[in-house]
């Protein structure tokens, strides 16, 4: 059971961290590209998190 909590925990958390450094990155840099992967990287983020409380649920 409690591994199951750490894991409900920590996905949040690594999304977030994911979040602030893909715009930081984009803020120091200043360029539409980086912009534009922040973007897809964040929606490919938001799809893997899904996937994976989908799986989780089921279990």
């Amino acid at each position: 059971m409690t591994e199951d909590v750490t894991t409900v925990h920590w996905r949040p958390v690594f999304l977030a961290l994911g979040t602030v450094a893909i715009l930081l990155y984009g803020i120091a840099f200043e360029t539409l590209l980086l912009a534009v992967i922040a973007v897809v990287l964040l929606l490919i983020l938001n799809v893997l998190y899904r996937i994976e409380a989908a799986v989780s649920d089921e279990q």
